[in-house]
């Protein structure tokens, strides 16, 4: 223990060169550090005249409330690898514009001092670039050079879609928590904002009830829509007319909408293409169609978007995009 912290006192006062703080030296200096301190017989927490942090028991959050406590500034020995989760990444976004003041953090191999004054947006942000890199902290200096908070908000914006669609990707994730029987007779329903019984539906009515919930009525677009172009929706049914009890629980209608008022995506392989918020048909064995969203949450090997769809056992959140073949991509923020 006493050569670790002859080691450390020796990264602190050595002056690094320019070259030497690029990430390589980071991730060197950071390594060795961590294989060290692993080495001892206590949890890796942060070193620091104000107290400690226990990373394996606390997340990032906490960690934030840990700073707004301290004074002065924070020198980071290095977060466990993984600590930085997705989904600590929605509630670090939302704290981004803070500046509510907070001590600064710097890297163990940093010969900065600095004010040691920070806020916890620019801390939040700090956070989340260790996310994207893999490591926290994920440069020598939390204050220097800053994070960069547009491209941040680019990033986010790529990575989960727009305002909408994450209000519709929330909305469809809560209807997992509903108790739904798999049912899919005709009902009728009162128009506009008609419903079949809520614990009752197939999988149009997942789609349907997040998009409500977001203030869209489908049951009312979907009618609208036929009643204007009746010709251009699927003959599959023998009517001669709209049907606003059942048009819009029907898969092959709500393609033909989504084509037709929204954006039509390709249908590749790649899941790169697929953003949260995304609506996704598939035909199912039997020539059954089917139809979920697309959410933000990953497959457990991070490779995939997970969808939100009902495919007889209720509103599931499942890792089964490429399960099906897939017959329609859309993208539908409603009519501006």
């Amino acid at each position: 223990m006493r050569r670790l912290i002859f080691g450390i006192l020796f990264l602190i006062s050595s002056p690094l060169s320019a070259h030497d703080q690029s990430d390589s030296a980071i991730n060197v200096a950071s390594s060795e550090v961590r294989t060290e301190w692993s080495k001892q017989p206590v949890s890796l927490e942060m070193l620091t005249p104000q107290g400690h942090f226990d990373w394996h028991h606390f997340g990032p959050l906490a960690f934030l409330d840990h700073l707004k406590n301290r004074t002065g500034r924070l020198l980071i020995l290095g977060a466990p690898e993984g600590w930085i989760k997705e989904d600590d990444l929605p509630e670090l976004m939302n704290l981004i514009d803070s500046t509510e003041p907070c001590p600064s953090v710097r890297a163990a191999c940093s010969s900065y001092i600095g004010t040691g004054t920070s806020t916890v947006g620019n801390e939040a942000a700090f956070l989340i670039e260790g996310y994207r890199k893999g490591r926290y902290p994920p440069g020598l200096n939390s204050t220097r050079p800053r994070p960069d908070i547009r491209e941040i908000r680019s990033w986010w914006r790529e990575r989960t879609g727009d305002e909408f669609a994450g209000k519709l990707v929330q909305a469809a994730i809560e209807r997992t928590s509903y108790q739904v029987i798999y049912n899919g007779s005709y009902r009728s329903i009162d128009y506009p904002g008609g419903d079949v019984p809520g614990n009752i539906g197939v999988c149009t009515d997942v789609v349907i009830r997040a998009y409500r919930t977001v203030g869209i009525d489908l049951q009312k677009a979907v009618h609208e829509d036929m009643s204007r172009d009746f010709a251009a929706y699927p003959d599959n049914w023998g009517l001669s007319r709209p049907d606003h009890n059942i048009d819009h629980r029907r898969v092959p209608n709500l393609q033909m909408f989504f084509s037709r008022n929204g954006t039509t995506l390709p249908k590749s392989n790649d899941p790169g293409d697929y953003r949260p918020g995304d609506i996704v048909t598939w035909m199912l064995p039997g020539s059954l169609p089917h139809i979920g969203i697309v959410v933000r949450q990953r497959s457990a090997d991070g490779q995939r978007p997970l969808i939100v769809h009902n495919i007889g056992a209720g509103p599931q959140l499942e890792d089964r995009l490429f399960d099906f073949p897939i017959t329609g991509h859309y993208r539908y923020p409603g009519q501006e």
